[in-house]
This record gives structure tokens, sequence and C-alpha cells, in this order.
């Protein structure tokens, strides 16, 4: 009878320890999971990028067609790429490791848990 008990007691420690740790790894964000949200410029601008690939960039604005993009996807890579609609606006961004890279380089982008740099711009998450 003592047997079963501790048998069920180790059971019972191993199952919520595989539990904890199951949860803790599967609790790291995605790249793109990162993106989503709003983000806010010292300048007043908005960036916001949706769950289904939707997205507000005004920084990507193209005066000859009137739009900006309205869509991204993020490349297995990591590259951020913005595109319209209409094809007339949007850009490419390559992942950068460094806040200093991505204020080096309008073509390369820095994603933290709140901080975008993007444009050279540096955006702050607003929710």
């Amino acid at each position: 009878m003592r047997k079963c008990n501790l048998c069920k007691k180790v059971i019972l420690v191993s199952g919520l320890t595989l539990t904890m740790l199951m949860t803790a790894c599967s609790g790291s964000e995605k790249p793109g999971d990162m993106l989503i949200g709003s983000w806010v410029s010292e300048y007043n601008d908005i960036v916001t990028f949706e769950k289904d690939g939707r997205c507000t960039a005004p920084f990507t604005y193209n005066a000859s067609w009137w739009e900006s993009a309205d869509h991204y996807t993020l490349k297995e890579d990591g590259t951020l790429v913005l595109s319209s609609s209409e094809g007339h606006a949007g850009g490419s961004y390559e992942k950068v490791d460094t806040e200093e890279e991505a204020l080096d380089d309008g073509s390369m982008y820095y994603l933290d848990k709140d901080k975008l740099i993007i444009e050279e711009d540096v955006y702050t998450r607003t929710k």
C-alpha cells in the first residue's frame, strides 16, 4: 500500500514538472507574433500589424499613387516585406540584431518586445 502512494506522488510530481517545462518552452513568441500590435514613434506616427497580415505603415506612402503598404509578410530569415493592394507602395527590411544597425540603415529593422526600429525611426508598442 505504501509503495502505491509513493508511486502516485512520484507520477504526480513528474507530470507537474513536465507540464511546467512544456509551458515555459512554448511561451516564447515567434517574430511575427512580436510584431502584432500598434506602435507609435516619437513623431506620433502610428504603425499597426494585424494577425491576418494587414498593416498600416505610413512611412511607405507613395504620393504618386496615393497609397501606403497595407499588407505584410515575414519570411523565414526574418525579412519583413510590406506591400500594398495596388502594388505601388511597400518595402523589404532585413532583420538585424542591434538597434545601432537599424538606426544606421533604413533597409533594416530591429524588433524587441516593446521597441521597433524601422526606416531609422524608433517606435514603441502602445497595445
